[in-house]
């Protein structure tokens, strides 16, 4: 009897060797020179209102990011928190 094969993994969801991260601002950064991701986990800085011991991020700020030029073809998770549920879906990438 013949082994099932593997089904293939498409080459934009391949793994990486190693964990990637950059630190920077994010609002200027030229996000070309990353390169492209077949999955991208982002926890962005959001704006609630609170004393955080880091910067934060308006809204306009995050949908202004240029994300499309990180992705051909892909997945994106978004960490939100319960306020701007309705502004992590209506940002387009």
């Amino acid at each position: 009897m013949a082994k099932p094969s593997k089904p293939s993994v498409p080459d934009y969801l391949q793994a990486l060797g190693q964990p990637q991260w950059i630190t920077c601002d994010i609002r200027t950064f030229d996000m070309k020179v990353l390169g492209k991701f077949g999955v991208i986990m982002a926890d962005p800085p959001w704006e609630i209102h609170q004393d955080l011991p880091y910067g934060t991020m308006a809204d306009d700020e995050m949908r202004k990011m240029n994300i499309k030029v990180l992705q051909d073809d892909g997945v994106i998770f978004l960490w939100v928190t319960g306020a701007p549920v309705c502004v992590s879906v209506s940002v387009q990438c």
